[in-house]
């Protein structure tokens, strides 16, 4: 991924563009030469904070007037196509393009530069459209997001897909429960809620930290004697160590949304200890924990 602090940094198409000032021209100048006229089938997907917003469409580009003209192509600001929410101070456009390739333009209504940010039919491609960031004086170069597939605007620091990502599992499915061998109901969500959960570190760095809970505390008065888990496989609880108040019994939700049970250690960590991923059942008896 392209990652800009800014659109000054960012060069995506080089395209000399009259300015209109020109010493050695004469006087009387030669007219512009036609708009590259705007094939149907363009649609470029827009979302807006997440939401799916008007596309760039055919329609859309004929609606608004080409900011340049040239014999090769046209092209339009990418502002007014996207309406108010691109002139917020703190906004991001997010642009993917073919084979997945994307650039951040961050706060682009701020073009004090002379820069801003365009789209550019070009006419020896015109089902191709480019999104293209132009010097108005000068060419800066010649790279460029060919074929935009999806244009993002979203708050700085608030890319609704990141949120998705970090959003909470689904529920987790209910744990099948019996008591000296006799079905229970089942324990679920609503049970956990019950019992002060910890935090547990999940391993995959600081941001990676569940809700744990003490078996011994969900499971209050009664024993587990083994617990059920991914392909059936059967974790059995030895009494002493039920009972070793320097280890605990835990049982916590992974980034699936599955229950996972292991021990950790009190005082110390705890080496070469059973775990059972995908926990569905849990077999209890009723003998007291002293």
């Amino acid at each position: 991924m392209i990652r800009l602090p800014s659109i000054a940094g960012l060069a995506l198409v080089a395209s000399l563009l009259a300015c209109g000032k020109h010493a050695d021209k004469p006087a009387d100048k030669a007219a512009p030469p036609p708009a590259v006229a705007v094939p149907d089938g363009i649609a470029i997907p827009v979302e807006l904070d997440g939401k799916p917003a008007a596309a760039i469409d055919s329609a859309a580009l004929r609606a608004h007037a080409p900011a340049y003209t040239a014999a090769d192509h046209t092209s339009w600001k990418l502002g007014p196509l996207l309406g108010d929410p691109y002139t917020r101070t703190d906004a991001v456009v997010d642009v993917t393009a073919r084979g997945g390739v994307r650039a951040l333009l961050t706060r682009p209504a701020d073009h004090a530069d002379g820069h801003e940010p365009l789209l550019v039919l070009r006419a020896d491609r015109v089902l191709d459209v480019v999104l293209a960031h132009v010097d108005h004086d000068a060419a800066k170069g010649d790279q460029r997001l060919a074929a935009p597939t999806l244009v993002r605007l979203y708050v700085l620091g608030q890319d609704p897909a990141l949120a998705a990502q970090h959003d909470a599992p689904p529920p987790a499915p209910p744990i099948d429960i019996t008591i000296d061998g006799k079905p229970a109901p089942p324990w679920t969500a609503a049970t956990f809620e019950d019992v002060t959960p910890f935090s547990l570190p999940g391993g995959q760095g600081a941001q990676d930290v569940h809700d744990a809970w003490s078996l011994r505390e969900v499971a209050a008065g009664f024993r587990v004697e083994s617990l059920t888990g991914e392909g059936g496989e059967v974790l059995r609880i030895d009494p002493k160590d039920w009972d070793d108040a320097t280890r605990i019994p835990v049982i916590r939700l992974n980034r699936k949304g599955l229950y996972k049970f292991e021990w950790i250690g009190v005082a110390t960590p705890l080496t070469n200890t059973p775990s059972l991923h995908a926990v569905s059942a849990i077999h209890l008896s009723k003998n007291k924990t002293p």
